[in-house]
């Protein structure tokens, strides 16, 4: 059962990504087919996700929406987050949008596992402790 679920969610994955013109162009494969798909920034809305694949260990993802198309970015977790990070503010740039709280501590985490840094619940307890006596 554990093959055919890894075969089924590496089938089709995002390879590479193009920001032009308020549009973000996505280029994947599914087998050996190439896609393209092009979304408008202006009328569309990243979100960040997250998976939990372990014992605490969350893995992250974007997820690009708009009225009828809708991409995830990483979702085969593929991608380095120093890459995600680029692609998301890039995104939010364009479309002239702030960040929210919610997604600056998700953001925040990304940074951490992008640079090799611990994640895990305990170590923030930990240093959060450590650091406010």
């Amino acid at each position: 059962m554990w093959t055919v679920a890894v075969f089924t969610l590496s089938w089709r994955l995002v390879n590479e990504v193009h920001f032009a013109n308020d549009k973000i162009l996505i280029v994947g494969y599914t087998l050996n087919t190439r896609w393209e798909k092009e979304i408008d920034i202006k009328s569309s809305r990243i979100e960040i996700r997250s998976k939990n694949t372990g014992r605490s260990r969350d893995e992250y993802y974007l997820r690009i929406k708009s009225s009828n198309k809708s991409q995830d970015i990483n979702g085969t977790y593929n991608w380095d987050y120093t890459s995600l990070l680029t692609i998301f503010h890039e995104f939010k740039r364009i479309k002239g949008e702030k960040i929210t709280s919610g997604e600056e501590y998700d953001l925040d985490i990304m940074d951490k596992k992008s640079k090799g840094l611990s994640t895990s619940l305990f170590d923030f307890s930990f240093n959060w402790k450590r650091n406010n006596k």
